[in-house]
């Protein structure tokens, strides 16, 4: 079942002269839209670490992509195929920040589907001082789907740092299954 994605209206609801025969409609789209959530998930009571993967990028080595420092999986949910590079449970998820890169940088930072060679989304930089220092936060809140084979990786090397300073904090992304 899919995210409900018509919301109910409130014009037979917001007055107290409206007749509550005219809002049936309304209070009925907002039951299938709860029908419609409670499908969405797995069903059963699953433990929320059983659902999360959490990913922190290590130092630059060279490398095309960022090399994964640590990780924690609580539901068997990830494979570190190579020293940057990872696999996830087949399986719909959304990503969030632990730890926000913070880099004096305007170089966009990509998660990569390397198996399909496409981007699934990219962070640019956003300037927060006017001393070139930037956060990168368009990742967060990024669902995507797993097929379970394909490969993934964090692309932010190729960086050009406006000042002499390189004060990355570094990257640490959680992926929460959903579905």
């Amino acid at each position: 079942m899919a995210w409900p994605t018509t919301k109910a209206t409130t014009t037979h609801l917001d007055d107290g002269t409206d007749n509550p025969n005219l809002a049936r409609p309304e209070i009925k789209q907002n039951i299938d839209n709860v029908n419609d959530i409670i499908d969405f998930f797995p069903s059963g009571i699953i433990e929320l670490g059983n659902q999360l993967v959490v990913l922190e990028m290590g130092a630059d080595t060279g490398g095309t992509y960022s090399n994964i420092a640590e990780h924690y999986d609580g539901g068997n949910l990830c494979t570190i195929t190579s020293g940057d590079r990872f696999t996830l449970a087949s399986g719909t998820y959304i990503m969030e920040h632990e730890l926000i890169l913070y880099t004096p940088d305007s170089t966009s930072l990509n998660f990569k589907n390397v198996t399909t060679a496409s981007n699934v989304v990219s962070s640019v930089a956003v300037e927060v001082s006017t001393t070139n220092q930037s956060l990168h936060m368009g990742l967060n809140n990024t669902v995507f789907t797993s097929n379970g084979t394909d490969q993934f990786a964090f692309d932010y090397r190729d960086y050009t740092p406006s000042n002499s300073a390189d004060p990355r904090d570094g990257l640490k992304i959680k992926f929460t299954k959903i579905a």
